[in-house]
């Protein structure tokens, strides 16, 4: 079980990762709830880049941990240059497989 960093802007979507993630056997915490020593503790980070808080969480993650796996969830097209540097780009909807196997690919590598 991997703890994820969320930073999504939208509550019912949030909502719904945050099931998803319960799902695939992971613990969510939200940004909001979060502090630097959340981002030194957590597994992976799963933000909307295109918002200003995800890709402001993002940042600090890498400045506090290179390494960290980050996931782009965003509705924009794969390739698009949001400025956040990710390991991985799914955009929305995705389903709940694909997430799952982004992870396991993600935490392997880590």
């Amino acid at each position: 079980m991997a703890q994820v960093l969320l930073s999504e802007p939208h509550h019912d979507v949030r909502g719904l990762f945050e099931h998803m993630l319960r799902r695939l056997g992971h613990h969510p915490i939200r940004v909001r709830d979060a502090t630097v020593g959340v981002i030194t503790d957590c597994d992976l980070l799963l933000v909307e880049p295109l918002a200003q808080e995800g890709a402001a969480v993002a940042m600090l993650a890498r400045m506090l941990r290179p390494a960290i796996p980050i996931v782009a969830a965003t509705i924009a097209p794969e390739g698009y240059d949001h400025g956040v540097d990710v390991d991985a780009h799914l955009v929305k909807p995705f389903t709940l497989d694909q997430l799952g196997a982004t992870i396991d690919s993600l935490l392997v590598s880590y």
